[in-house]
């Protein structure tokens, strides 16, 4: 069994770890006052670079703490993620456009992946699902998708 350093040290590492990858970017740290994120995971903080637009997809984290998300996985958000897309499932990828230096992350003997929540069509969904997310990924590639246009089409 690996005894992993009190939270405060592993939640003070992975923040380092994005702000350090962000660098110059002011990144803001929250956590949750109430709600199902703070019963189940009472340690748990969200750090988030500023940008012109963000979004937290908070459920996940409820989700995942649960075991039931991972890499490669999809799921329907309910409706398209912002106004004008058709992207309605989110894919549970690698940060690609970021690369290695944020994805891996290491507190001790502890090794944390940074994954993102790509926003995907239920086209792309139904794609992933016959033929595997490296396959959609692939299409992803070379389609050049611009992984934050709102209004994209779908690759499928």
């Amino acid at each position: 069994m690996v005894d992993f350093p009190p939270c405060d040290d592993v939640c003070g590492a992975l923040e380092g770890h994005v702000r350090r990858f962000f660098g110059g970017r002011r990144v803001e740290a929250f956590t949750w006052e109430a709600g199902p994120v703070l019963a189940t995971n009472p340690h748990f903080r969200a750090a988030t670079p500023d940008a012109e637009h963000g979004l937290e997809f908070i459920m996940t984290v409820y989700y995942h703490r649960r075991g039931q998300l991972g890499l490669g996985h999809t799921c329907p958000i309910g409706e398209p993620w912002l106004p004008g897309s058709q992207c309605d499932y989110i894919l549970v990828s690698l940060p690609y456009p970021f690369g290695p230096e944020l994805q891996e992350c290491h507190v001790g003997d502890r090794h944390v992946d940074f994954l993102w929540l790509l926003p995907i069509t239920r086209a792309e969904r139904e794609f992933k699902l016959a033929n595997g997310r490296e396959a959609l990924e692939r299409l992803f590639d070379e389609a050049g998708l611009r992984y934050c246009e709102i209004e994209r089409t779908s690759v499928v």
